[in-house]
């Protein structure tokens, strides 16, 4: 089933790109919906017991969503721009093994 939604994903991702759309504006929309989900899921589930926020744990934050992820969806989408989305969708299962920063 998750195999079905991602082809499909990428379909859109696919469209959105030749239809003229900037990828990174519709990565940032991704992480933007994905945020604020997880957030008020862990706002509900984690309500009795929070950790302290310190600027180190900010500051980690931020270099590994720049390097671990954004920097992967933006290469991903402008290569899925430019080849076909099939090859795109099973060049994604060599992530694990290339992904040095997580």
């Amino acid at each position: 089933m998750f195999q079905t939604i991602f082809a499909g994903v990428n379909i859109v991702y696919k469209l959105a790109a030749k239809d003229g759309m900037k990828l990174s504006i519709l990565v940032g929309y991704r992480f933007m919906f994905g945020t604020g989900f997880m957030v008020s899921v862990a706002l509900l589930v984690e309500r009795k017991k929070k950790p302290k926020l310190t600027w180190m744990v900010v500051f980690q934050t931020l270099l590994c969503i720049l390097f671990g992820r954004s920097l992967g969806q933006n290469l991903y989408l402008k290569s899925m721009a430019m080849i076909f989305a099939t090859f795109a969708s099973a060049l994604i299962n060599l992530i694990p093994t290339l992904n040095i920063f997580s």
